[in-house]
């Protein structure tokens, strides 16, 4: 979704804040209060930096969110502290004033609930857990790329190739005459 609406978003932003000397004269041109007497400078030399500033800003921005918002899950990773976490707690917190009451709860699906003792008010203390899981040895390279796989790759590859061409042509296409 976020994909689609950028799709749309971004060309009409980009064409919004291109040459913004021309598009917004009495903000950015010249004699204008932001742009002086000569126009501001850099957006004279440069007409299409202002869109790719914008958007170099929002991908920072989403950086930014992802390291400081987003609960490390790799296996690897996820049992040691994550810094980046607790930066983005701080600063919620400096920003907030206040102590966050909510808190992730980890999900633990290890265990399998047998729904006929819970039916038969039986307390779930009573409910053994099941073995612990032994390590598994990694597949093969074979194992993986199975048929099924490797069709759904080339459908999601050909899907995203079809979807970029046609949102990069389209914009050269629609302004084209009728013959």
């Amino acid at each position: 979704m976020c994909f689609n609406v950028g799709v749309v978003i971004g060309p009409i932003l980009g064409g919004f804040l291109a040459d913004p000397i021309k598009s917004f004269p009495n903000v950015f041109g010249p004699g204008s209060s932001i742009g002086g007497q000569n126009g501001v400078g850099w957006m004279v030399s440069f007409p299409y930096a202002l869109p790719n500033l914008f958007s170099a800003i929002f991908i920072c921005m989403s950086a930014l969110a992802v390291v400081l918002g987003l609960d490390e899950t790799h296996e690897a990773r996820k049992d040691k502290p994550d810094l980046g976490r607790k930066l983005g707690k701080y600063l919620a917190h400096l920003i907030r004033r206040q102590p966050s009451n909510y808190q992730y709860t980890v999900l633990d699906n290890q265990y399998d609930i047998n729904l006929q003792s819970i039916n038969q008010e039986e307390p779930l203390s009573a409910i053994s857990p099941p073995p612990t899981p032994t390590k598994r040895k990694p597949l093969a390279m074979r194992q993986i790329f199975t048929k099924n796989v490797i069709l759904t790759l080339l459908t999601h590859h050909l899907l995203a190739l079809h979807i970029s061409s046609f949102n990069a042509l389209i914009f050269l296409l629609l302004p084209a005459p009728r013959r």
